[in-house]
């Protein structure tokens, strides 16, 4: 049996694109204190602590009786800690614990995460464990060395994480990884999220990777901006998808266009709309979302659905640095949605060649928290924006959608289009009055 296994990991890489953006995450990890872990850390902006809870089961397990009260008494001192956590790596720990411990300690934990807090958990595919817990090594964030402690395995105690959910209602299951590409045979991966008080339970998480070229299409559709736009572009321009950041995606654009960037604000803006007031003021004062060089601007923007989901707050700061990477020419393609009830979630969109659909059916749909779109609301909230073309109730288009393609005007074009505007109504005025003037002497 190998001591060790090069794992890549599809939890940890989701979590990464989930907070990377954010400069002020705090990871409370229950492993040893790695130098790795310090430097990948770091990369990431965030501020740490560790408490080695393996270290601790390692030695209660290994005496063949655990220490249930030191565990217990080693999850009040994280509680000590003076700040909430935003991540929490637990590795394989919930593994070599009964199910009245692990819920014990994931509630003891309450007062010290905050809504949408991120639990990474590792779990064993099989009817055996190893001894002790093994040591995970970040190598970083797409990948794991895990290091197996004892060599030894022994029969599990079927503790699962529906178990875990079904006596913590508090936490929602928001990804669960078995058997992906790279992984190590008999280990899988789930992320949680603190999410109290919750009534809709569907959540939409950052993608594990850039892409999944596995993905199918299972609803076809027709959009005649996208169409437009696809056909339009001379191969040279720049593209931003603020969609579904997928492999297929990002290489069905490339046939078009010449540089493409792909950034899922699906993720970021559901995560500011669950913020309090003061929250989210400071996240978007930070610009944790659409970061890129200074300078850089885009030739069309593809927004999908999003802007049906967000409050006015949202709507207009995304409109604001919309226009911050546009330029005169620009054009921004978006779908709005007015039907009474939404999809509770941005559809998954997918281009499968020539061809444009969803990944997953529409599914659920609650009533819309926001009023509906309007070309005037559009254009209030990305002033410089101006609607060129609209389509609806096409074959083939979803019900209720409506899509627009904008394009963005500069100063300059603006006050060229108001001259050349001037100039046509003074030759107007001219030509009327010479043809009074001919009518006139004709009498």
């Amino acid at each position: 049996m190998p001591t060790s296994y090069a794992h890549r990991s599809p939890g940890l890489t989701a979590i990464y694109n989930a907070v990377k953006a954010s400069k002020k995450n705090r990871i409370l990890d229950l492993g040893p204190c790695i130098a790795r872990h310090l430097s990948f850390y770091s990369q990431l902006g965030a501020s740490f602590h560790f408490d080695d809870f393996g270290e601790q089961l390692t030695q209660g397990l290994q005496q063949g009786e655990l220490d249930e009260q030191a565990l217990r008494d080693a999850f009040v001192q994280v509680k000590n800690q003076k700040q909430a956590f935003d991540i929490v790596l637990c590795w394989d720990l919930f593994n070599f614990l009964p199910l009245d411990l692990t819920v014990a300690l994931l509630e003891s934990l309450k007062d010290k995460i905050k809504k949408n807090t991120l639990f990474h958990i590792v779990s064993y595919v099989g009817s055996s464990v190893p001894v002790a817990p093994c040591t995970y090594v970040i190598d970083d964030q797409y990948s794991l060395t895990i290091q197996l402690n004892s060599a030894r395995d022994k029969p599990r105690h079927r503790l699962t994480t529906s178990q875990i959910l079904k006596a913590l209602p508090d936490f929602f299951m928001l990804r669960s990884f078995v058997n992906s590409e790279g992984m190590a045979g008999g280990f899988s991966e789930q992320i949680l999220s603190f999410e109290p008080d919750r009534k809709v339970r569907t959540a939409e998480f950052a993608s594990a990777e850039i892409g999944d070229a596995k993905t199918m299409l299972v609803r076809k559709l027709q959009s005649p901006a996208l169409s437009g736009l696809r056909s339009a572009s001379t191969g040279t321009a720049r593209l931003l998808d603020l969609g579904r950041k997928t492999a297929i995606n990002v290489d069905a654009w490339k046939q078009n266009y010449a540089s493409v960037r792909a950034e899922d604000l699906r993720v970021v803006m559901r995560r500011a709309s669950a913020m309090s007031k003061s929250e989210r003021s400071e996240f978007l004062r930070d610009g944790h979302f659409l970061r890129f060089e200074q300078g850089l601007t885009f030739d069309v923007i593809v927004a999908w659905d999003l802007l049906n989901y967000l409050d006015d707050d949202l709507l207009f700061e995304l409109g604001r640095r919309l226009v911050a990477l546009s330029r005169n020419g620009t054009r921004l393609m978006l779908m709005a949605n007015s039907s009474v009830e939404l999809p509770v979630q941005p559809l998954p969109f997918i281009l499968a060649g020539s061809a444009v659909g969803l990944s997953a059916d529409v599914g659920e749909k609650d009533v819309r928290p926001y009023a509906a779109l309007s070309s005037v609301k559009i254009q209030q909230a990305l002033p410089g924006f101006f609607v060129e073309r609209s389509y609806s109730s096409r074959p083939g288009m979803l019900k209720g959608v409506i899509e627009y393609v904008l394009v963005f005007k500069d100063e300059a074009q603006l006050a060229k289009e108001r001259q050349d505007a001037f100039l046509k109504l003074q030759e107007q005025k001219r030509k009327a009055a010479e043809q009074l003037g001919a009518d006139n002497r004709s009498a």
